[in-house]
This record gives C-alpha cells, sequence and structure tokens, in this order.
C-alpha cells in the first residue's frame, strides 16, 4: 500500500487547508476568544463536577453513620432527606 499519486485516498484535492497564509488578525482573536470561552466553560464544568462529588461523598458518609441502625432513628431519617 504506497501513496498514490493520481487523485487516490490521499490526492490533493481532499486535502483541506487548516488556516490561509494571509489571515487577517481578527480571525486569530476569534480563535482566542474561543479558546478562552471553552476553558471557562471547562473550569465551570470542573466546579460543578467537584460539588456534586463532595455531595455524593457527604451522602455516603451519612448513609454509612445510619448502616445498622433502625430506619425511623430521628437522625438518619433527618440526614437521609438532606
Amino acid at each position: 500500500m504506497g501513496m498514490q499519486s493520481s487523485g487516490g485516498a490521499y490526492g490533493a484535492e481532499s486535502v483541506i487547508p487548516f488556516a490561509s497564509k494571509n489571515a487577517a488578525p481578527d480571525n486569530a482573536d476569534q480563535l482566542d476568544r474561543a479558546g478562552q470561552t471553552i476553558l471557562q466553560l471547562l473550569h465551570k464544568a470542573a466546579g460543578v463536577a467537584e460539588a456534586n462529588s463532595k455531595h455524593a461523598l457527604d451522602m455516603a458518609q451519612k448513609l454509612s453513620q445510619c448502616a445498622g441502625r433502625p430506619a425511623t432513628s430521628s437522625r438518619c431519617k433527618s440526614d437521609a432527606m438532606t
């Protein structure tokens, strides 16, 4: 399987240039802004995921403290509701 020189699977017509060499500076600014927005959204998502993880850990700890206690125990009943 060698490279085909006459328009095969990797022919010149299937190559799409990433960016033109004469791209306007506005395009670079727009790309930078898009990248910053993506990073901000990822940071926000990481914060939400961390909060969810902490909440799940807290609930697991509360539930493990109630293991073996009657379900009607006032402390276990109120802890499970939060």
